[in-house]
């Protein structure tokens, strides 16, 4: 079906931003994970599924060199290491997919449990307040959702004023 329904909120991803790649994407969810923290004056770890994304940034953190504009998602990437300068966030690495090795979701881990939401958050599957990963699943989770954010609207926050702008080529709004 397209647009949205009455049952769940519209579904705000990359394609407003003709992004390329779920690469792309998980750079963002770190680097909006990232911004969350520096607005709330918060410390904590960032745990993601995507190995490469935490390498790369963790990399760069330690290069002497800079990062070359023309580089695949230089811009999330430099976005990234701005606000990781205060050494109070940390990125942490965390195997995905935690129900191929372990079916048993009342072990998991708090961070098992977190990498699940995010996952079923990205399919735009998180649209009821209770949330039970399988329908014999003794453990429900409530679940508090936050309304939508339009991702064209929320990439012009992520930085400091003339940081980075992510648009098209046309110079149109990436909606239009």
């Amino acid at each position: 079906m397209d647009g949205p329904s009455n049952h769940h909120p519209p579904p705000y991803n990359g394609t407003a931003l003709d992004a390329t790649s779920a690469y792309s994407m998980e750079i963002l969810s770190v680097v909006t994970a990232l911004y969350l923290l520096s607005i709330t004056d918060s410390t904590a770890t960032i745990f993601s599924d995507c190995q490469s994304v935490i390498d790369e940034i963790t990399n760069l953190q330690k290069s002497t060199t800079e990062l070359r504009a023309t580089t695949a998602d230089s811009i999330l990437l430099t976005t990234a290491l701005h606000h990781l300068q205060n050494k109070r966030q940390q990125l942490r690495w965390i195997k995905g997919y935690q129900e191929w090795t372990q079916s048993d979701e009342a072990i998991w881990t708090r961070e098992m449990w977190g990498n699940q939401l995010a996952d079923r958050t990205a399919s735009n599957y998180l649209y009821t307040p209770q949330y039970q990963y399988n329908s014999n699943s003794a453990t429900i989770r409530s679940i508090s959702n936050i309304p939508p954010i339009d991702i064209a609207n929320l990439t012009s926050t992520l930085s400091p004023c003339n940081h980075w702008y992510f648009g098209k080529t046309d110079n149109t709004h990436p909606d239009q």
